[in-house]
């Protein structure tokens, strides 16, 4: 279905390299920008429905500028691919991958939207999609490791940053954001 890459290290060893390379193709495509795009529209159908002005600033500065600061960095520093063709969705410059940059955007905001007892497994969560949209960008040699490293540092740190200037995530409810945890309350 798919052929192997071109002068790929694996050939002629068993066909496990095959499996492997499909399976990569079928992550990348589903990791496209249409399934990034419909997670935030999705997102942010849910935060406008509950009037979240701060959380839908997030999503929409956050993922904006994440895409944007990736694309910038492809055009400034650019980088060639390990490979001339790699299989699947791949263009023009490789650094930083723009699929773990839009991936580690997503998850980072998510987790930070999730109510606080859930932000650790929606981390978690979303730390285990973003590793595994990267290694597929790995096996299928359209990134080196730290272009996809560098996109996920950049998808996350810039909305992180966003967050914290939006003053997100809010404490729980109850509960002061610089009570100490020795704090007694009587």
């Amino acid at each position: 279905m798919f052929p192997p890459v071109v002068g790929s290290p694996c050939i002629g060893t068993g066909g496990s390299h095959l499996r492997r390379e499909r399976a990569a193709l079928i992550v990348s495509r589903a990791a496209d920008t249409p399934a990034n795009a419909a997670v935030a529209v999705a997102v942010a159908a849910a935060l406008l429905a509950r009037r979240r002005g701060r959380e839908l600033a997030l999503l929409a500065l956050g993922l904006g500028g994440a895409g944007a600061l990736a694309g910038a960095l492809k055009r400034l520093v650019g980088g060639e691919r390990p490979v001339a063709r790699p299989p699947g969705p791949a263009r023009g410059a490789a650094f930083p991958s723009a699929h773990a940059s839009g991936w580690a955007a997503h998850a980072a905001a998510l987790a930070i939207l999730a109510p606080p007892r859930l932000r650790v497994p929606v981390a978690a969560t979303g730390a285990a999609l973003v590793g595994v949209v990267a290694a597929s960008r790995v096996v299928l040699r359209a990134h080196a490791v730290r272009d996809v490293v560098a996109g996920a540092a950049l998808g996350a740190g810039w909305v992180w940053l966003v967050a914290r200037r939006l003053g997100l995530p809010a404490p729980p409810q109850g509960r002061s954001s610089v009570e100490s945890p020795n704090s007694c309350h009587r």
